[in-house]
């Protein structure tokens, strides 16, 4: 069984959840608000039937008890304004294993101009070993909890999980590409969004508080 769990922010636009959650097709599904998204919006999910936790805990934290609040074998965390390739499932379940328990899709951005960045992000995940979030990071429940799933961080979760994932095994990376949107590079640029996230890990190596980078990355 396949659980996707989608983390939830108040800037996220309505088509671009609703075409997050279409994509999910048949799994099981459970997304995790932040208190700043509208009490409607939770409402409107649940009256689909779908399980919608709001909390205002650290992102990290709210994906972590929603993947435990799930009952799939393999959890799929999805970004809200991103979407999952078609036959997602069929390819996920026929290669996840003990052997390779986690990885992530290839990633696209629904704008032509940012491909040198997806490829940028698709090479840094083969050659490190580190896919993040955009691109739809998926494992095993026991290998998840294992690791101690995500830390309960605002930021950067993402990485620290694919770190602590990479110690049992490399990454399994699937071809399907999952199209995330180009919204953020369009609002802020490209080459600011480029510079803010290596600064931003630069400082997390040398020992920067996370919520200190987070308050100043959303700044």
């Amino acid at each position: 069984m396949l659980s996707v769990v989608v983390p939830l922010g108040c800037e996220r636009d309505a088509a671009s959840l609703e075409a997050a959650l279409a994509s999910c097709g048949t799994a099981e599904v459970r997304v995790v608000a932040g208190a700043d998204v509208p009490q409607a919006v939770v409402r409107s999910i649940r009256r689909r039937g779908i399980a919608c936790d709001r909390s205002d805990a650290p992102r990290g934290m709210r994906l972590r008890e929603g993947a435990r609040a799930t009952r799939g074998d393999v959890l799929v965390f999805l970004h809200a304004d991103s979407v999952l390739p078609t036959g997602w499932g069929e390819r996920l379940q026929q290669s996840v294993n003990v052997k390779r328990p986690w990885g992530a899709f290839r990633l696209a951005f629904d704008a032509p101009g940012l491909r040198l960045i997806a490829l940028g992000a698709n090479l840094r995940a083969r050659l490190f070993g580190l896919p993040w979030g955009d691109q739809s990071q998926f494992v095993m429940r026991e290998t998840y909890e294992a690791v101690g799933g995500h830390p309960p961080w605002p930021l950067l979760d993402d990485h620290e999980l694919a770190r602590r994932l990479g110690r049992i095994a490399r990454p399994l990376l699937l071809t399907p590409a999952v199209r995330t949107s180009a919204r953020r590079y369009r609002q802020r640029g490209a080459l600011r969004c480029m510079a803010d996230n290596v600064r931003v890990l630069l400082h997390h190596a040398a020992g920067r508080d996370v919520n200190e980078l987070a308050r100043n990355y959303r700044r």
